[in-house]
């Protein structure tokens, strides 16, 4: 019965634990779902064994396996649940040769956005000397375009066809996904392939991918290096495991799995900091002012900006847990708390953003908390930036496993912004 309600009303169903139990001095409590119970924790110490636990025992890669359903949602790509085991060249693919390639591909990257603005804006009809766009459908697709260029590079970000599959994609998995751990076994299954005709956006997207990988592979064995390009498929391809090398069926599954989660939520996440912009327009004006005959070099250090950023992040803070992690062995942590096979451990990140113990109203938006220029007195919270990550500040994850595209993800936003 517990499970099913999660089903209709989760958020509330965390929230109202935390506020019973959670929030009174970091103390654990449960949330059933479906088939499965979530220990929620929410002390220093808790999390801090909980990051410190081996991924043999408490795995992030299970509980995505889990979330996303890859065997039904990417064309049967398969992840272990241990990271690690085939290697993790992805996150240094992204992490690093990402984050270092953005500065050289920043001014393509005001073009995609100006121009998908634009194209958008010249649709509409003019309305009392304005125009109305659909935002959250005008936001995917800048952001589709935007990491598309990034990860697959000039060609393939140029076609439209492979674009309107690379957006449907990530709305076919976590739709299918969705309905297959609602109603899992053979019902779910036919229901996930109904609702996604077939998974077909999987399959078309594998198919294009598989094209250039392989095309890509031949190059390599030619020896062919100086043509090799200098995007996220090529990144992936050139820290893939030596010992065991991975073929291009192994690579596109990769490339898959990064590219949802590289996507969805960023989408999100922009369109909350636009409704929030519009939501508090006494910011525009200072947010204008600080952008205002700033080089695109110089759009990596707005502070007002980033800080506006930050708290429509906190404010939003649209997935109700964080730093999720699944049992693979049973654990125990130091006071006695017991985590059985197959549970997961997850953080209430949203309730925890809205607690009056960390900030100072929680539900007032306040980018002054986060800003060097002002203080905000009786908050743990120092002046910082929207791409730190402490013990306070988790929506990047915590310690050793942080969010490989953190620093793409909030460029892109920083990008979105001032257009």
């Amino acid at each position: 019965m517990h499970g099913l309600v999660y089903l209709f009303a989760g958020a509330s169903v965390i929230e109202k634990g935390y506020l019973k139990t959670g929030k009174a001095e970091g103390k654990p409590f449960f949330v059933y779902t479906p088939g499965k119970r979530h220990v929620m924790v929410t002390s220093n110490q808790h999390i801090k064994e909980l990051n410190e636990a081996p991924s043999s025992t408490l795995s992030l890669h299970a509980v995505a396996k889990d979330f996303l359903q890859p065997k039904h949602t990417m064309r049967g790509f398969e992840w272990k649940s241990q990271r690690g085991i085939e290697g993790t060249g992805f996150v240094r693919a992204i992490r690093t040769l990402l984050t270092s390639h953005l500065p050289v591909v920043k001014p393509a990257l005001m073009d995609v956005i100006s121009g998908i603005l634009e194209r958008e804006l010249n649709k509409q009809k003019v309305v009392a000397d304005h125009r109305t766009l659909p935002l959250f459908a005008t936001v995917k697709q800048i952001v589709n375009k935007s990491t598309s260029l990034v990860f697959f590079g000039d060609s393939l970000s140029q076609n439209q066809e492979f674009l309107n599959i690379a957006l449907q994609f990530s709305e076919d998995v976590f739709l299918g996904a969705e309905i297959l751990r609602m109603m899992p076994g053979s019902v779910g299954s036919f229901i996930a392939r109904l609702m996604t005709r077939g998974h077909r956006s999987s399959t078309i997207l594998y198919d294009y991918l598989y094209l250039e990988v392989e095309r890509r592979l031949e190059q390599r064995q030619r020896g062919d290096i100086a043509e090799s390009p200098n995007d996220g498929i090529q990144w992936l391809l050139d820290t893939s495991p030596k010992t065991a090398r991975w073929d291009a069926d192994r690579l596109v599954g990769e490339i898959m799995g990064v590219w949802y989660g590289s996507i969805h939520t960023l989408a999100i996440a922009s369109t909350y900091a636009v409704i929030d912009l519009y939501s508090h327009r006494d910011y525009i004006e200072p947010l204008r002012k600080e952008v205002q005959g700033q080089t695109l070099d110089q759009l990596d250090n707005l502070p007002l900006l980033d800080a506006f950023l930050k708290e429509s992040a906190r404010v939003s803070a649209f997935e109700s847990t964080g730093i999720r992690r699944e049992a693979l062995t049973p654990f125990t942590f130091s006071d006695g708390l017991e985590v059985s096979v197959g549970e997961w451990i997850c953080v209430p990140h949203r309730s925890m953003m809205r607690d009056s113990k960390h900030f100072d109203l929680p539900l007032e938006f306040n980018a002054s908390r986060f800003f060097s220029n002002t203080t905000v007195s009786a908050s743990p919270f120092k002046p910082s930036r929207l791409v730190d990550a402490s013990e306070q500040w988790l929506v990047w994850g915590s310690g050793r496993i942080l969010w490989y595209a953190k620093t793409h993800s909030e460029r892109l936003i920083s990008l979105d912004m001032p257009n």
